[in-house]
C-alpha cells in the first residue's frame, strides 16, 4: 500500500478505467456488491452499534482490517468501551479472526488492527498493549509471529505494522537504537530473508511499500515524503505552518506513483478546515483530485497501478462529528470522479449507502464501508469534554450507525 500527490505543471495525466462518464454516469463501470460477514465476536455487546473498518485490499481480493465494537469494562466509570480485533477474509474462507502476540487475559488490555494483506494472504497490522506497540504477521497458514524485532525503548515497545507486498517484504515504523544508545522511530522495511534496512530518517513516518521497495510517508518535519533504496528521500509536499498545512501520503503503486490528502488545518489548529484529495506522479508533479458537486472535503485512499484511485467526498464540516451519511464513496477515472453509489445494482443502492472507498486493486475491485438506509442508529457512548470540570466524562448519549463492510467488482 502506499500514499502521496501530485502538483500538475504539465499534461493531464491518464488514469485508466471505465470510459469517462456521460450524464447520471450511465457510461461508466459499473459493480457487482458483496457484503462481506464477519463471525460472531461474543465479547462485543449487541445493542451498541459495532463497525467493520476494512482497511485494505489483496491483489486476489483478500481483505483485512478490525472490526471495533463495545465490550463491557466492569468499571461504573465507563461501563462499556470500544475494543479492535483484525481479521482476515477469503473469498474462499470467509472471516477469520486473528490471533494477538500478547497471552490471553484483560480483554481490555491491548487491541489489534490489520493493516495490509499481500497476494499470498499474509496480514501485517498493529498491536497496541500495556508495554507498547508491536506488528503482528499472520500468515495464510496460520499462527502469529512478529514482522520486526521490537526493541525495547525506556520499557516500552514501538513498532507500528503498515504495509507488505508480494515478496513478503514488510515496511513499519519502529523504535531503533542509534549510536549514542537514544531510541528513534525509524521507517524499517524486512525482507522475507531477514535482511533489515533501517531508512536512515528518524522520526520518519511510513505509510505504503510497493513491489519495488519504495515507500511513501512523512519525514520528521511532516512533508509527505517517497524514499527509494537508490534515490534516497523526495519530498513531495512541504509542510507549512501558516497556516498549518500537511499532506498525508497514503499509497503508492508499482509506478512509485502516490495518492493521499492536503489537509489544511484552521487558525486555532482544532480541526482541518479544508481536505483535498490530491496524486502524485513519478515525478513529483502533485495534481488535485475533484470532489463530487457540492462537496466540502475530497479524500483520496487506494490506487492501483492503472491509476484508478479510490476515496470519499465528505458534505459537512471537518470540526463536526462523523456524518457517514454525509459522505460518498467514490473512484477518480480518467481525471472524473464517480460516486460508488450510482454505480452499483439499483436495488443494493436502496439499501445501502457505500461512505467510504479505501483500497482498489489491480483487477479494479473496490473494498468500501457503507450504511445501512433501513437500519435505526444504535447506542455509542464516549467520552465528551465537561467544560466546568475541564475534564473527559462518559457520555452514554452518543448514537451512531453501525458500519458494515463491501467488496465491488467490476462487472
Amino acid at each position: 500500500m502506499a500514499r502521496q500527490m501530485l502538483v500538475a505543471l504539465g499534461a493531464a495525466i491518464p488514469f485508466i478505467a471505465g470510459p469517462a462518464f456521460a450524464d447520471g454516469a450511465a457510461q461508466a463501470t459499473r459493480y457487482s456488491i458483496q457484503e462481506l460477514s464477519f463471525p460472531d465476536d461474543p465479547r462485543c455487546v449487541a445493542e451498541y452499534a459495532s463497525h467493520a473498518r476494512v482497511r485494505a485490499l489483496g491483489a486476489e481480493g483478500q481483505v483485512t482490517g478490525h472490526v471495533l465494537c463495545y465490550v463491557a469494562t466492569g468499571n461504573p466509570a465507563f461501563p462499556f468501551f470500544q475494543n479492535a480485533r483484525p481479521f482476515r477474509w477469503t473469498r474462499a474462507g470467509g472471516a477469520e479472526r486473528l490471533p494477538e502476540l500478547a497471552p490471553p487475559g484483560d480483554p481490555l488490555g491491548s487491541e489489534s488492527f490489520g493493516r495490509d494483506v499481500n497476494a499470498d494472504g499474509t496480514v501485517i497490522g498493529l498491536e497496541n498493549g500495556a508495554e507498547g506497540s508491536r506488528a503482528p504477521l499472520w500468515p495464510l497458514g496460520g499462527g502469529v509471529s512478529h514482522a520486526v524485532e521490537p526493541v525495547d525503548c525506556d520499557g516500552l515497545t514501538n513498532v507500528r505494522g503498515e504495509s507488505i507486498n508480494d515478496a513478503g517484504t514488510v515496511a513499519v515504523t519502529a523504535a531503533r537504537r542509534g549510536a549514542d544508545g537514544s531510541c528513534a522511530p525509524h521507517p524499517v522495511i524486512r525482507r522475507q530473508n531477514g535482511e533489515e534496512i533501517v531508512v536512515p530518517m528518524p522520526f520518519a513516518l511510513v505509510a505504503s511499500l510497493n513491489n519495488r521497495e519504495a515507500i511513501t510517508g512523512n519525514n520528521a518535519n511532516v512533508d509527505a515524503i517517497r524514499w527509494t533504496q537508490g534515490g534516497g528521500e523526495v519530498v513531495l509536499r512541504a509542510s507549512s505552518e501558516m497556516p498549518l498545512t500537511l499532506a498525508r501520503p497514503w499509497e503508492i503503486n508499482d509506478r512509485n506513483e502516490v495518492s493521499g490528502t492536503l489537509q489544511r488545518w484552521n487558525d486555532e489548529g482544532t480541526c482541518t478546515a479544508a481536505n483535498e484529495a490530491r496524486f502524485w506522479t513519478a515525478g513529483g508533479r502533485e495534481r488535485r483530485l475533484p470532489g463530487l458537486p457540492d462537496a466540502l472535503h475530497t479524500f483520496a485512499f487506494g490506487l492501483n497501478l492503472h491509476r484508478q484511485v479510490v476515496g470519499y467526498s465528505q458534505f459537512h464540516a471537518t470540526c463536526q462529528p462523523e456524518q457517514p451519511e454525509l459522505q460518498r464513496a467514490v473512484t477518480w477515472c480518467d481525471e472524473q470522479v464517480l460516486d460508488l453509489n450510482r454505480l452499483i445494482p439499483r436495488a443494493a443502492a436502496r439499501e445501502v449507502q457505500l461512505f467510504l472507498a479505501i483500497d482498489v486493486n489491480d483487477r479494479g475491485q473496490i473494498l468500501a464501508r457503507g450504511i445501512k438506509l433501513n437500519e435505526p442508529r444504535q447506542s455509542c457512548p464516549g467520552f465528551a469534554f465537561d467544560p466546568v470540570t475541564g475534564e473527559l466524562v462518559y457520555d452514554p448519549t452518543p448514537t451512531c450507525h453501525a458500519e458494515y463492510a463491501f467488496l465491488l467488482t467490476p462487472r
